[in-house]
């Protein structure tokens, strides 16, 4: 990714940020890559961690995270950690692939 299209991708996160934790059940939001298939595609994306992904027939319309915002894709994931507790939890107790996006690719 070109530090131009960083900087611009940060900026509309940061413009955007307050909305971002008006959706419901949103645990986390970060500039990351898009995955698809449990595949990281490359494509920066701004990533939601949800503690439950509803039907968007269930959700109001105002409550549906949009599929971009500012022409950036977003990417919604579920991560409904049964028996994990947020600043409780070691890192060591996650699985791998939680890990590693949680960590930024940094896996102890």
């Amino acid at each position: 990714m070109s530090s131009d299209n960083k900087q611009e991708i940060e900026k509309s996160f940061i413009k955007n940020e307050k909305k971002f934790w008006t959706y419901p059940n949103v645990m986390n939001v970060f500039i990351g890559n898009k995955y698809s298939n449990g595949t990281d595609t490359g494509k920066p994306c701004i990533v939601f961690y949800v503690s439950k992904k509803y039907p968007k027939s269930e959700l109001k319309k105002e409550d549906v995270i949009p599929e971009t915002i500012d022409g950036m894709c977003t990417d919604v994931i579920e991560l409904n950690p049964i028996g994990w507790e947020a600043g409780k939890t070691e890192p060591s107790q996650l699985p791998y692939d939680v890990k590693k996006r949680i960590g930024g690719g940094v896996i102890d």
